[in-house]
Order: C-alpha cells, then sequence, then structure tokens
C-alpha cells in the first residue's frame, strides 16, 4: 500500500442516510476501500457523532426526517470546529441542476447522484480527501456564505418543488390505481409508501408547510403547529390561512389565492401579519403554488415568520439613522473600499466633507484621490502603499483642496482586510474634518509666539503658575539675567525659587503667595525683597502678580512680573544722602569762586545723573503699562469691547510714544554724566550696513521711497562700538525718510586711509543756511509741512553728535539745500583706540 493508499486507509468517514440499505451498501464499499466508517440515520444523529468524533469526509443524502442533508451541511460550515470537513452529497431525490448549484452553495465539495459507478465513486471521495489534506478544496466557483433568509427561502423552495413533485407522483399513483385497478394492492402498498416518504419530507422540514383545499387546511406539518401554537384537530379541516391573518391582510391574501387559483399569475412570494392562538402578532412571509390534489386545485406551500428579521431591519434603519447624525455631529465620516473592483462605499458625512453628491457620482479611490490637495497626493499614496505592505493600520493628516480655491484638513483611519495568501481585500477608514482645529492651533501659535516675543523683551521677568502656586508653568528668559541662575533649574525643581530668596525675606513672599493663590486682588500681591546670585551678590526685586480667571470666575493660572529694581534703589539712597548733606556742601564752599565753580560743575553732573535716574523711573512703569495694554489687546486678561479697544490702542501709542522720549533723555543724560562706556568689538561693516537699511526698509515702503544701500568696493573690519554706531546710522536713516515726500535715500560708505565716512543722502525738505547752525542743538525741530506729521522728540541729532564726538571719536557733518536734500556725514577711526565715559 502506497503512502496516499495508507493515509486514505487513516480517514475516518460519516455516512448519513435515513435509509439502511443504502448505509449498508455505503459502510461494505468503503470499509473494502480501507476507510474507517461510522453511519447515522439523520442530520441531528450525525451532529452528534461529529462532536463527539473526529472526522475527514462527510457523505450525505438530502431527503431525511429530523435534519435533512441541506440543514446538515449548513451546520457544518458555520461551526468553526466542523467547517473544514469537506461534505459531499449523494442524493437520489434531489437531482436537478438547481439542486446540485444550491447544495454546492452552501461550501459541499461535491454533488453526486445516485447510484454513482463504484470505482468513479471511490475516485471522487479520494480527490476530496486529497484536497482537504493539501488545504486547496475548490468549492462552486463564486461560493459565498448565503444569509439566514436567502437560505431559508431556497431551502423553502427546493422543498416546495419536492413537495409539488410528490403530489404529481401521488397524482399518477391514483390515475395509475383507477386505470389498474385489478392491482390495486400493490398500487395501494404503493401509493401508502409514497404518502409516508412525503409525509417524512414534510415532517422533516425545519419551516412551516401547509396544504390548502376548499378554504380550509388539509395539511400542516409539525413546524407549522409549533410556530401557530395550534394543535392539529385544531386546524386541519377547520381552520383556513385567512383564518390566521390580521384584517389588514386579509383581502391582500384573499386576493392573492384568488389570482393563483385562477390562473391570473400571482406572486409566489408575498408578506402579511397574522396571529398565534396566544394572540400575539406576527410577521410572515407566505411561498406558495397551485397543484392538484385529489383531483382538486389546491395551494400548497411554507410560511416564515420574519417577525425578528422586521425588527432587525428596522434597528438597523434606526442604527443607520443614527450613526449618520453621530457622524454628522462628530464631523467623522466612513467609507469601505472593495480593492479588487474599486469601488467605494461612503457614508453621508464622507461626501459633505468632500462636499460631492452621492447621487450624482460613481464614488470610487480615484474620485476622492482628485480631491485631496496635489502637494499631499503622494504623501498620502505613500501612506496607504505603507499599511498595504505591513497589513498595519494608517494615520494620516493632509489637505483637500476645491475648486473655489478653499483648503481644509482632514484626519483619515485606514484598517485593511487580507486573504490568508496576503493578497489585500478590502479597506475600512474613518474621515474626520479638522480644520477648525487646525485653524485654531494657528491661531494658538501665533498668540504663543507674540506673547513669547512680548514676555521676552520686556525688561523684567515674567512668570506663570498654575492655580495653586504649586507648579512653574512658563519664566522669560530674562530670569537668567537677573538672578543668575539656569532656567533649567526651575525645570527641575520649582521649590529652588524660594532657595534664590534672601533668607529674611522668605517668609513674607510666601504669604505674599498665599494670598495670591487664595485669589485676593492684585494690589494684595505687591511685594520688593531679596535675591542672593550664585556669586553672594544681592539684588532687589519688585515683584507684581495677579491671578487668571476663566468665564466662571474660577482661578487658573497666577501671573506676574518682576523686575531688577537694585539700580533704582541705590540712586535712591544716594539722592537720599545728597538731599542731606546739599546745605552743608553749598555752605562750605561759597567763600571760594574756585571751588564754587567746581561745586557747580558737580551740581550739574549731578542733575544729569538725576534726569538719568528720573527717566528709569519713568521708563520702568512705562514698560509695565505698554506689556499690560498689550495683554490685554491680545485678549489674555479677558474679552474686551470695540470702545476698549480703540482707547487702549490710544494709550498703547501714546505710551510708545513717551518711552520713545524717555529713551532719548536717558540716553542724552549718560552721555552729558559721563555714564555711557565704549564697548568696541571686531565687526564687518558690511553687515551693519545691511542690517540698519533692512530694518527702515517697511518704512520706506510704507511711505514710497526707495531706500537704497550703494555695495562696498571691498570689505571693512572695524573696531568699535557697533551698537552706538548703529543707533547714530539709525537716527540718520529715520530722519530722511521722515523729511522726504518722494525719491530715493541713498546709504553709503567709504574708507580714507584709517577712517571710514558713512553718508546718507535724500531728497528731501533741505535745510536752510539759517538752519544749520541750530541743527545739532537740543529740542529743535525746523518749521516744515512734514514736521507735524514726522514728529520726534528733537534730540536725535543732538544725542548722534554726542555719541560721534564723545564716544566714538568721530564727527557728523551736513550738506544741504531747501527743497533738494541734505546728505548727513558720520566720520570715525576704523578702530577706536581710547574708550571714553565712565561704566555705569
Amino acid at each position: 500500500m502506497n503512502s496516499t493508499h495508507e493515509a486514505e486507509a487513516q480517514s475516518h468517514l460519516l455516512i448519513v442516510d435515513d435509509i439502511q440499505a443504502n448505509l449498508a451498501v455505503l459502510q461494505k464499499m468503503l470499509s473494502r476501500a480501507g476507510y474507517q466508517v461510522y453511519v447515522a440515520d439523520n442530520g441531528k444523529q450525525a451532529m452528534e457523532i461529529l462532536r463527539s468524533e473526529p472526522m475527514h469526509l462527510i457523505i450525505s443524502d438530502i431527503l431525511m426526517p429530523v435534519m435533512d442533508g441541506y440543514d446538515l451541511c449548513r451546520q457544518c460550515q458555520q461551526d468553526e470546529d466542523l467547517s473544514h470537513i469537506p461534505f459531499i452529497f449523494y442524493t437520489a431525490t434531489y437531482t436537478t441542476d438547481d439542486d446540485r448549484a444550491f447544495g454546492l452553495s452552501l461550501g459541499a465539495a461535491r454533488f453526486i447522484i445516485k447510484p454513482a459507478e463504484h470505482k468513479a465513486f471511490l475516485r471522487e471521495i479520494a480527490e476530496v480527501l486529497g484536497e482537504a489534506r493539501e488545504k486547496a478544496l475548490h468549492y462552486a466557483d463564486g461560493y459565498t456564505r448565503l444569509s439566514e433568509t436567502v437560505y431559508e427561502r431556497e431551502h423553502n423552495i427546493r422543498l416546495v418543488h419536492k413537495l409539488e413533485q410528490k403530489l404529481e407522483q401521488l397524482e399518477q399513483a391514483n390515475r395509475l390505481l383507477q386505470e389498474q385497478i385489478t392491482e390495486g394492492d400493490q398500487l395501494r402498498q404503493a401509493l401508502a409508501e409514497s404518502e409516508e416518504r412525503y409525509r417524512i419530507l414534510s415532517d422533516s422540514a425545519a419551516i412551516p408547510v401547509y396544504l390548502v383545499q376548499d378554504s380550509r387546511f388539509q395539511y400542516v406539518n409539525q413546524a407549522f403547529l409549533d410556530a401557530s401554537g395550534y394543535k392539529a384537530d385544531e386546524v386541519i379541516g377547520k381552520m383556513g390561512p385567512l383564518d390566521m391573518l390580521t384584517a389588514d391582510s386579509r383581502p391582500i391574501m384573499a386576493e392573492e389565492i384568488r389570482k393563483r387559483l385562477g390562473g391570473e399569475g400571482a406572486s409566489s412570494i408575498y408578506s402579511c401579519q397574522g396571529y398565534t392562538k396566544q394572540g400575539e402578532i406576527v410577521d410572515l412571509e407566505i411561498h406558495g403554488a397551485v397543484a392538484n390534489y385529489r383531483g382538486k386545485p389546491a395551494m400548497i406551500g411554507s410560511l416564515l415568520n420574519i417577525t425578528e428579521r422586521r425588527r432587525a431591519e428596522s434597528a438597523l434603519r434606526n442604527s443607520e439613522a443614527r450613526l449618520n447624525e453621530a457622524q454628522k455631529l462628530a464631523q467623522v465620516g466612513s467609507w469601505e473600499l472593495d480593492i479588487m473592483t474599486g469601488r467605494l462605499e461612503c457614508s453621508d458625512e464622507v461626501c459633505r466633507i468632500f462636499e460631492m453628491d452621492q447621487d450624482k457620482f460613481d464614488a470610487s479611490y480615484e474620485v476622492f484621490i482628485e480631491t485631496i490637495h496635489p502637494d499631499d497626493r503622494k504623501s498620502v499614496h505613500l501612506a496607504y502603499k505603507k499599511s498595504l505592505e505591513t497589513q498595519q493600520s494608517c494615520s494620516i493628516e493632509h489637505r483637500l483642496l476645491f475648486p473655489d480655491g478653499r483648503i481644509k484638513w482632514v484626519h483619515e483611519q485606514r484598517e485593511s482586510i487580507f486573504a490568508e495568501d496576503g493578497t489585500p481585500l478590502a479597506a475600512l477608514g474613518t474621515v474626520q474634518d479638522i480644520t477648525m482645529r487646525k485653524e485654531t492651533e494657528t491661531i494658538l501659535k501665533e498668540s504663543e509666539a507674540r506673547f513669547r516675543q512680548l514676555a521676552e523683551n520686556v525688561d523684567a521677568v515674567f512668570w506663570m503658575r498654575s492655580a495653586e502656586g504649586g507648579q512653574q508653568l512658563y519664566v522669560s528668559p530674562k530670569f537668567e539675567t537677573i538672578w543668575g541662575h539656569r532656567l533649567e533649574m526651575l525645570r527641575q525643581n520649582p521649590d529652588a525659587f524660594m532657595d534664590t530668596v534672601h533668607a529674611e525675606d522668605r517668609p513674607a513672599l510666601r504669604a505674599a503667595f498665599g494670598k495670591l493663590a487664595a485669589g485676593v486682588p492684585a494690589e494684595h500681591y505687591n511685594i520688593e525683597y531679596r535675591i542672593v546670585r550664585p556669586e553672594g551678590e544681592v539684588r532687589w526685586i519688585h515683584d507684581r502678580g495677579f491671578s487668571i480667571r476663566d468665564q466662571m470666575g474660577e482661578i487658573i493660572r497666577q501671573a506676574g512680573f518682576a523686575e531688577d529694581i537694585t539700580e533704582r534703589r541705590k540712586i535712591a539712597l544716594e539722592l537720599q544722602q545728597y538731599r542731606g548733606h546739599l546745605e552743608d556742601l553749598v555752605e562750605s564752599r561759597t567763600y571760594a569762586l574756585a571751588e564754587a565753580n567746581q561745586h557747580l560743575q558737580d551740581l550739574d553732573r549731578l542733575k544729569s545723573m538725576f534726569i538719568a535716574s528720573m527717566s528709569h523711573e519713568l521708563r520702568t512703569p512705562m514698560n509695565s503699562i505698554l506689556g499690560f495694554t498689550d495683554l490685554i489687546l491680545q485678549g489674555l486678561s479677558g474679552e474686551i469691547n470695540d470702545l476698549q479697544r480703540d482707547q487702549l490702542q490710544r494709550v498703547h501709542g501714546a505710551g510708545k510714544h513717551l518711552l520713545l522720549l524717555i529713551s532719548d533723555i536717558i540716553d542724552l543724560s549718560k552721555v552729558e554724566a559721563g555714564k555711557v562706556v565704549a564697548l568696541p568689538r571686531d565687526f564687518e561693516l558690511a553687515d551693519l550696513l545691511d542690517e540698519a537699511v533692512e530694518n527702515n526698509l517697511i518704512e520706506a515702503r510704507r511711505k514710497g521711497l526707495n531706500l537704497v544701500l550703494q555695495p562696498l568696493a571691498h570689505g571693512i573690519l572695524m573696531h568699535t562700538d557697533r551698537q552706538r554706531l548703529m543707533q547714530c546710522l539709525l537716527n540718520l536713516i529715520s530722519n530722511a525718510l521722515k523729511y522726504s515726500k518722494s525719491g530715493d535715500i541713498h546709504v553709503s560708505a567709504q574708507q580714507l586711509g584709517d577712517e571710514i565716512i558713512i553718508a546718507v543722502k535724500d531728497s528731501g525738505i533741505g535745510i536752510s543756511g539759517d538752519d544749520k547752525t541750530k541743527l545739532f542743538q537740543p529740542f529743535v525741530r525746523f518749521d516744515s509741512d512734514l514736521m507735524v506729521k514726522a514728529g520726534g522728540t528733537g534730540l536725535g541729532l543732538y544725542l548722534t553728535r554726542k555719541l560721534m564726538t564723545e564716544l566714538l571719536n568721530g564727527s557728523i557733518s551736513v550738506e544741504s539745500e531747501a527743497g533738494v536734500g541734505s546728505c548727513f556725514s558720520l566720520r570715525l577711526p576704523c578702530r577706536l583706540q581710547q574708550v571714553s565715559g565712565d561704566r555705569e
């Protein structure tokens, strides 16, 4: 015996047939072939054997009591433990092509008509077992599992057809009985056998079967009685179909019966509602056909209780409606793609997101790809391709581009379904409209950028803490300058901040923090305390804080500004000392003119220091005013109305102008008081000129002027105070822009030996000869039609001359003609050899 025969000999076969003779023949034939054979009388007994014994093949008849072959095959295919067992139908009753097609559609491997030739039958069995071993069992082409509804309907049709055949056989038997009365006993026996097989067939059916003649039931099977709740003697000969229907369904049923019996071609399947014996209303699907029964027309058919199906269909419709509504609210749609055909099924919300009318276009993958922004199509395609290659889910955000130029952002999630060999079959996914989220993210990023720019340019530390004060949410970089510690220290240990505070001031600061966390008004958190820098230096801090609340009034953040007031306190102390000794100083030196002159010089210097100090005192609160005004305008302290916004913008503009004036006064006072130190360093002159021009391009374009930088003949390396030279150059360019209506402004530079000459030439209003003598004096502005529009403090040129002559060892000159324009020139050494002024 070869290996194939050995494998076959080890195979267990189950034969199912209600005729013992058929069982005996098959068992003997297959046992001789070396198979281990098991037998069952019907489908129910076969299921019991299958659950207790492992089988390699099932061979079943179709027409059997209790459970027929069709039901047995379907139950095996639906059972995960049995679906792998190949199934062969072996029948002498169901012999049509439709019967065969139905059997194969249930998942059978073969459909063989009895009696089959011995060798051919064994060959078929061997082939099926071989295919099963190779896991390549070929079912009928196009095989798909039938739904319960379709199965019941097709099974019913097969059954009704066999009933019609049996009725026809009975009718032929009756005619034969009448024609051959002499053979009555034999014919009656045949008729009895035929009727018995008909009754077995009908009683074994799992669906209700009926026969109606003369408006009364002449036969119903057990399934009919179980479904209706009646007994046989209550129905047969006493009730008709109309007696079991609702009032609304009776006329419809009566008309259908009339048409069918009259040969008018009524439908073979129709729906109605009926009552059970207990009065329960049920939905029915009735299958019927006309047949001759005992020489008279009769209705034969079956009925299905489809109440649960109708409820499921209704629930499904409601579920789909709720799903569509939920998707609409969440702006999330779903889709399903058949990869083999390219057919795309999508929900209403997907069509809404993609702005497509589902009734007017053929949904396909290509149609939706066309809606994706061209710049994103490649990334979307690659993401989908990768998900197919890796058999993993795909998640991607991309844009949609519409014909009118509008853009939407969507988030897509995709899952794919694959065959056992890895072939992609279908894809499922969701699409969510995230346009609003993307726009919000952009606004938040821009707002955060403005906030950081503001916080990082305020001459103080801006800080933000959690509502309870336990977590440091933000501290501006100015902390590192004032405190001398890295910000990383606070991120690693928020409590480390208190360690930087002077030990004597910690209790008061903790108490102030507690009040702020409790929501006290902002003026209650206004405290001065000392900090100790890492090198031991003590600095004074002025800290002001406030609470940030949500729309419900609940505190969600703490925020504030901390500024270094050490120099302010030092100056205040010096002024206090000065005031205390001023009378003694004046009285002790009035007797000598020389000493008096020296005293006046000292007073003049102290005056300048006083102005600088007071200007600093003014600039500090102005910075706070501008900072808090900007925060309010940005909405960080809550919503404001249009009138408030307009007034705050006016305050903000006036504050900026005042701050400019204060800054000029401070710079001038520092120069005059000798408090400015030149800090020379190496730099490329071309870089400085580029930066100065770049800073004024926007203003030049706004006024319609052409700001031109003449290129240098060669690179020039300078060693001087870059910041102060930039300040002087910006003053000249700013004045040229202020006093020019049209034309060009040229910025140029040249090297003459060890000196540099930087020139700014404009085509503005020019300067008359009389005005040139007053040009570099403080607070001088000349009458012109641009004076009011240009604004300014009148200190720019005066401060520029001071910086050039007293700090940069240079000079400033002008060539101008009224109505033609002016050319201001800065002349200074390439390398600053002497640093003037005292360190501040």
